[in-house]
């Protein structure tokens, strides 16, 4: 296998950093995003599902939305639930809102939520793994420069 050029190492380099600092940043935003959620919606209510639904339209593609209501000192606040969850009307969900901003919540039983934060730190620590991987390389080059 040829050896690599020091402008093609520099530019894998500069490749493997700008790679990994955009995981860092992007599992970081979401891992923080889902942990300021919860620590924010402290208050719970039980949610209901609505028989109406919302359709969101991206092209061709239209997908029904299932509506959750919820109500905090009698005002009724509107969810749009997953288009992949099928719930019965009438059934129960709990939901947690802010109680600074009750437009703010979650619904506790949101596949999306419990794999949120799950997702964000995998993705932390593959850009960490990227960015370890340049410090490896730089090491042993220096390594065997000193040899």
């Amino acid at each position: 296998m040829a050896r690599m050029t020091d402008e093609e190492a520099g530019a894998e380099t500069t490749l493997k950093f700008i790679v990994g600092i955009t995981f860092v940043l992007i599992g970081g935003f979401l891992f923080l995003y889902v942990h300021k959620l919860k620590r924010d919606c402290t208050e719970q209510t039980e949610g209901t599902v609505d028989n109406s639904f919302a359709t969101l339209t991206k092209g061709s593609y239209s997908a029904p939305y299932p509506l959750f209501t919820y109500k905090v000192n009698d005002l009724k606040y509107f969810i749009a639930s997953n288009p992949q969850f099928k719930p019965r009307e009438g059934s129960k969900v709990m939901v947690f809102y802010d109680p600074q901003n009750p437009k703010k919540h979650y619904v506790a039983e949101s596949i999306i939520m419990k794999l949120a934060g799950m997702v964000g730190a995998l993705v932390v620590i593959f850009g960490i793994a990227i960015l370890l991987s340049i410090f490896i390389d730089f090491n042993s080059i220096i390594n065997k420069e000193v040899q």
